[in-house]
């Protein structure tokens, strides 16, 4: 990577934002194309998969392709190389992943001519009963099905936690 720090965070912004407009595009065209999630999940996978790879051929010699604020701190904080990755690559990098892929977004929805920001209606929840808390994922699948059902009123309440932490917590045992 000798580019510039303008170039490495112009193919970041770039680099992200086709890549979410890949993912979101290809959701979209899969709903749309059939009804069986399952091959909705192939077709979206699949461009994904080709996608990203593109991506990395072409971006990745000039910013090291990271296209995600995450994979951006970890190269900071675990100095893969031996200079490591600074603070004020990473200071401009996490800004124009999160530019670029709120533009990949918009830009997949005016592809398909969805309003181009919306707030979604869909119920995600693994059942209809109310949850403890919207954060929360159910808890691992080792467990039986009334287990399940009566995890979220077993857990105490853990105080100055952060919303989904006590489930985290309790499942690790360490609020035990």
């Amino acid at each position: 990577m000798n580019a510039s720090l303008g170039h490495r965070v112009a193919a970041e912004v770039i680099g992200t934002g086709v890549l979410v407009a890949v993912v979101v595009g290809s959701g979209i065209q899969a709903t749309e194309l059939s009804h069986d999630v399952g091959m909705q999940f192939l077709a979206n996978s699949l461009a994904t998969v080709f996608g990203l790879g593109v991506l990395i051929l072409l971006l990745g010699p000039v910013s090291g392709a990271h296209f995600n604020p995450v994979v951006s701190l970890a190269a900071f904080t675990g100095r893969r190389t031996l200079d490591g990755f600074p603070l004020r690559d990473v200071a401009a990098y996490v800004p124009a992943q999160i530019s670029g892929a709120i533009g990949g977004a918009i830009l997949a929805d005016a592809m398909f001519a969805r309003p181009l920001v919306n707030l979604s209606t869909h119920d995600r929840s693994a059942s209809k009963r109310p949850s403890r808390s919207p954060w929360l994922t159910p808890p691992p699948f080792s467990q039986s099905a009334s287990q399940q059902d009566n995890y979220a009123e077993r857990l105490p309440p853990i105080k100055g936690s952060l919303p989904g932490c006590s489930c985290l917590l309790e499942v690790s045992g360490v609020a035990t």
